[in-house]
């Protein structure tokens, strides 16, 4: 009796880690096919983003629905390096663990600037 019921805890298990691997996956998926053709469709245009102000590409994404949930920035550290790099994640770390693990991509734009990033984007 106690194997039987030992087995019929362990195949309840399995279909609730399965059932919830699939409704990650199927979470990630949505995102993506949300969030990917909304950047996509801004790749033509990028040139007029150029020399402006970071403001003007943050308000574009706004009017998109498409959400910086963090960012990066790394100094110029290194006297070869030419550029200020800006990261922008648009999507909870948690999925790009996932989104790893499961060999997907994961949305990341990555904006350079010649001179130091402004404080306020910090």
């Amino acid at each position: 009796m106690k194997s039987i019921l030992l087995k019929i805890l362990l195949v309840i298990n399995l279909l609730f880690l399965y059932n919830c691997k699939a409704q990650t996956t199927s979470d990630y998926i949505t995102f993506y096919n949300d969030v990917v053709p909304k950047l996509d469709s801004m790749v033509p245009y990028k040139t007029q983003f150029y020399g402006q102000n970071f403001s003007n590409f943050y308000n574009e994404l706004q009017s998109k629905n498409v959400n910086i949930i963090m960012l990066n920035y790394d100094t110029k550290t290194d006297p070869e390096s030419k550029y200020y790099v800006l990261r922008l994640y648009f999507a909870p770390m948690y999925m790009r663990s996932f989104a790893i693990d499961n060999s997907y991509r994961f949305p990341i734009v990555d904006l350079t600037f010649e001179n130091e990033i402004p404080k306020q984007i910090e």
